[in-house]
């Protein structure tokens, strides 16, 4: 095919298209592909001011599955197309045209390279991407990663994650992903464990807290909902993601941030490390909350597994539940040990939110939660340094009473708290005449 450069080659081309001709509809594609002169002579003929909205409507297009208008619009604003302040205007400012919902993955990937085309270089775009009414719609649209879990992504998903996530609101795109579900946060903090760098920085420390405080917020009421109605298997796998981000997020924590003095300070600024910031107290204040409250939900509904007693499951649909949560309750514990080694407020935000008692109830063995008994008391030990009135909290603590044990009852024994607070293991005949 040669270089179509003028308007009229471009005016009858786009003309003879109404019909959606598939064949027309890729030499438009093609053309678009020649270059800056190709793609200026197309927009002077009306590629976005007829053609595009013409063939985006689905009312009159012959197929609404067909990927070559979004195609075309990918084309038509790649390298430096002079079309590109254009093709912004059309997506953001167009009263008289609703971009419709990509209905399959080639769809949604021309959509995704165009946008990236259009805010690679461009920091203008990239603040009304994440500012404007419009912008947020087409963050919903390509974030999506719940309504289409079969869709393959292209790896210039990852570079638009990046870019948003490397400016100064990255929280946008974290509040975009927590509003579609637990699959599209899933993406993100997974972007971060494997294509994005943001290690050791205030930006990167910050998007993991407010996916923790988001996630803490959604998993601790989707647990809550599975005891109160039947456990659905769309439930389920939500748990089981929810489960992994957890997990996932405090592993970075661990992982890029760990090995930094206990007195770290932080301000939002994105080229500066961790260790050279500004620490401002209701940064991990929600973050720290929505975790305690989760710990709660999972201590208060989720039994521990012993060697004694190696599940209260009463169903199928419970033990898959306890199954999906495995080793939930140990990171959470292990979040609060991190804030605490590295922040000096935050054992106070732990005692504001009623989770001393909390975290010190965790000192168990729990095979569900391997090592959570290690992590425990040491997370114990950096709420009780230097910090009294935690330490008052544990000084007021006293035993209630012993579990029940059904090793103990078969073997003729039982156990009581004498009035020292201290539990005595005897036989059962010792007991009742005591």
């Amino acid at each position: 095919m040669e270089k179509m450069e003028s308007t009229e080659e471009w005016e009858a081309l786009l003309s003879s298209s109404s019909n959606g001709d598939e064949l027309t509809m890729k030499l438009i594609r093609n053309g678009l592909a020649k270059g800056f002169k190709s793609q200026k002579a197309a927009g002077d003929a009306g590629l976005y001011s007829r053609f595009l909205p013409y063939h985006f409507t689905e009312s009159v297009s012959n197929d609404s599955f067909s990927s070559l208008p979004w195609q075309i619009f990918a084309n038509s604003v790649a390298g430096n197309s002079p079309l590109q302040n254009e093709a912004w205007a059309f997506l953001m400012d167009n009263e008289d045209f609703f971009l419709p919902v990509p209905m399959n993955p080639a769809q949604c990937t021309a959509l995704e390279i165009a946008l990236w085309s259009l805010i690679r270089v461009d920091d203008q775009r990239l603040f009304e991407l994440c500012h404007s009414k419009s912008g947020i719609r087409l963050l919903s649209i390509i974030f999506d990663f719940d309504s289409h879990p079969d869709w393959l992504r292209e790896d210039v998903m990852f570079n638009i994650a990046e870019r948003i996530l490397k400016s100064n609101f990255p929280n946008v795109l974290v509040n975009v992903a927590s509003k579609i579900g637990p699959k599209s946060i899933y993406f993100l903090i997974d972007c971060m464990s494997h294509k994005i760098k943001l290690k050791e920085t205030a930006t990167g420390f910050y998007v993991i807290l407010d996916v923790l405080s988001c996630v803490g917020r959604q998993f601790a009421s989707v647990l809550e909902e599975c005891f109160t109605k039947e456990i659905s298997s769309a439930g389920l796998d939500h748990i089981n993601h929810f489960s992994e981000i957890v997990m996932l997020g405090v592993d970075l924590l661990y992982r890029d941030y760990v090995s930094y003095d206990t007195t770290i300070s932080l301000k939002n600024d994105d080229s500066s490390s961790l260790g050279d910031m500004e620490f401002e107290t209701s940064q991990p204040s929600s973050s720290i909350s929505e975790i305690i409250h989760l710990l709660a939900v999972l201590d208060k509904r989720i039994p521990k597994k012993t060697l004694v007693e190696k599940t209260y499951a009463s169903s199928m649909e419970l033990q898959e539940l306890y199954n999906a949560v495995v080793g939930v309750k140990r990171e959470c514990v292990r979040f609060i040990a991190f804030i605490c080694s590295k922040f000096s407020t935050a054992p106070d935000l732990v005692r504001h939110f009623n989770g001393v008692a909390l975290i010190i109830s965790q000192a168990n063995y729990d095979d569900w939660n391997p090592y959570i008994r290690e992590i425990s008391v040491l997370c114990t030990r950096l709420l009780l340094q230097n910090n009294i009135e935690n330490q008052k909290i544990i000084g007021g603590l006293t035993p209630i009473t012993t579990t029940h044990s059904d090793a103990l009852e078969e073997a003729g024994f039982t156990s009581y708290i004498n009035d020292k607070g201290k539990v005595v293991l005897q036989p059962k005949t010792a007991k009742n005449s005591h």
